[in-house]
């Protein structure tokens, strides 16, 4: 059985970097799987944190006024990154490229990189993406990041 996306939709992949190569190919560096582990006490500034977000809905559906949140909470909430992405009425090829899958299927993608840099880390918390339309919101993904005590390492027995 085939299931068809839902629209709208989307996801995020959250990593280390995102390198943009030749002839349009993207690399996506160190990308975290749900959870990103810190071996320290906070607080902790890690260099960069990169966001690939993709939202997808039907073209002729597509909201004008689009806008994408990340964030991060803990005790507090904390925005990371705002777009605002103005799409025209009649959507422009060059900017969504709407695919074509095997089954017929067409959709527009927004495409958008959140870089944080740097990202403090003062306690566990999560990094949410959320996109945001007229008064619906859309849960593009989530990171946990979770700080675990640092590893003291013992001597073995008979060693001092």
């Amino acid at each position: 059985m085939i299931i068809h996306p839902q629209f709208p939709g989307g996801y995020a992949v959250f990593s280390d970097d995102i390198r943009h190569e030749l002839l349009g190919k993207i690399t996506v560096v160190g990308q975290y799987s749900g959870e990103m582990q810190i071996t320290a006490e906070g607080p902790v500034l890690i260099p960069l944190l990169c966001v690939s977000i993709f939202y997808r809905d039907d073209p002729a559906s597509f909201p004008k006024d689009l806008v994408v949140i990340v964030s991060q909470k803990g005790t507090d909430e904390v925005e990371l990154a705002k777009f605002a992405v103005q799409v025209p009425v009649a959507i422009d090829p060059i900017v969504m490229d709407p695919p074509l899958d095997e089954d017929g299927i067409v959709f527009a993608q927004v495409y958008l990189e959140a870089r944080i840099s740097p990202f403090h880390v003062k306690e566990n918390c999560r990094v949410n993406v959320r996109a945001y339309y007229d008064d619906k919101e859309i849960r593009l993904g989530s990171l946990a990041v979770k700080l675990l005590p640092p590893v003291v390492p013992q001597a073995a027995p008979g060693m001092p």
